[in-house]
């Protein structure tokens, strides 16, 4: 008897972490995102002091062309992780489309608003419906650890010498004057 009880408890945990686990892919949960407080803006971007990581990632645009962001030093570069079945995601991205809006314009900038999931008719009818206009890139390999350690949204600030200025993991109202003048100095340097 108990054997058998020991048996079915072993299959239960087996299960418990066969359902926990997904080896087929890296893609974020979308349970994870479930947690997130919606309605939550954490106060300030985490600065961090740029830190001596230098990794770099590979994407491709809506068109098919290649970026490298290794190939970007000598501009500060803002990556956005994001997906769109991401509610937090979603609701963070007019400000994003704010601060884009204020620098789309200078060249010492580049904007990678990165689709985890390559959901490309999704994308579209999510910046149709919300009249956005942001440069949307998709995953082209492994993104860096150091970058996205697995919540969305996560948005992380290049410097020019493609050092990590600064991430933000979860929502995030990026239209402030203290965001527009941590990217401003970014660029002045």
């Amino acid at each position: 008897m108990k054997t058998i009880q020991k048996l079915i408890a072993l299959c239960a945990i087996g299960y418990f972490l066969a359902a926990c686990t997904n080896s087929s892919t890296n893609k974020i949960s979308r349970d994870a995102v479930d947690g997130i407080a919606q309605d939550t803006i954490k106060e300030d971007i985490k600065n961090t002091d740029n830190e001596e990581i230098t990794v770099s990632a590979r994407f491709k645009d809506e068109a098919g062309n290649p970026v490298n962001t290794a190939e970007l030093k000598g501009k500060v570069v803002f990556i956005n992780f994001w997906a769109t079945w991401c509610p937090p995601c979603r609701k963070e991205m007019p400000s994003i489309q704010a601060l884009y809006d204020k620098f789309k314009t200078n060249e010492n900038i580049v904007f990678l608003i990165v689709e985890i999931e390559h959901d490309v008719e999704g994308t579209k009818k999510f910046l149709a419906d919300q009249n956005l206009s942001l440069p949307i890139y998709y995953p082209e390999g492994d993104i860096p650890q150091d970058w996205l350690g697995g919540a969305i949204p996560t948005t992380v600030i290049l410097d020019k010498t493609g050092k990590l200025a600064a991430k933000q993991e979860g929502m995030y109202d990026f239209s402030t004057k203290s965001v527009e003048d941590f990217i401003q100095n970014l660029i002045n340097q």
